[in-house]
């Protein structure tokens, strides 16, 4: 959830802060995160509903540490980037500034439908957050709700 910069119930007050980088191509806010230990960016993504994590590829998802299991689930999705299949598991260990998950469901797509960069942040994530973005200072501010 977004709050309004300045707003009354602004993190900034108790909450966390989180620096991410900014990619004007794309208006792409970057932030850095490890998965089982292993350090790596993601893209933050308030679009991604279907999984806390949206990986581009069953490649990109071994790369960060996050391997498709043997005897996978297949299910299907549909978003702003077109429509098609994934993987759909979840992985031991998330942490990413104060934010610490665990058993977290992540898709990893499969064919050209779906492209890319990072892997894609989703709701689940940041639930139980709430967040606001200052790009003047390159954080974000975490306050758990």
């Amino acid at each position: 959830r977004f709050t309004k910069k300045g707003s009354s119930a602004s993190a900034t007050a108790q909450g966390y802060s989180l620096p991410f980088t900014f990619r004007e191509g794309g208006n792409r806010i970057i932030v850095e995160g490890e998965i089982n230990g292993r350090k790596n960016k993601f893209m933050m993504d308030t679009g991604n509903s279907g999984s806390g994590i949206a990986f581009h590829s069953p490649e990109q998802a071994a790369a960060y540490g996050a391997p498709v299991p043997e005897g996978c689930k297949v299910g299907s999705f549909v978003g702003v980037s077109g429509s098609g299949s994934a993987y759909v598991y979840t992985i031991n260990h998330l942490r990413m500034g104060p934010i610490d998950r665990n058993d977290l469901s992540v898709a990893a797509h499969m064919g050209a439908a779906f492209g890319g960069e990072e892997p894609l942040l989703g709701h689940e994530v940041f639930e139980g957050w709430q967040y606001t973005v200052d790009y003047d200072k390159k954080v974000i501010h975490l306050l758990r709700r």
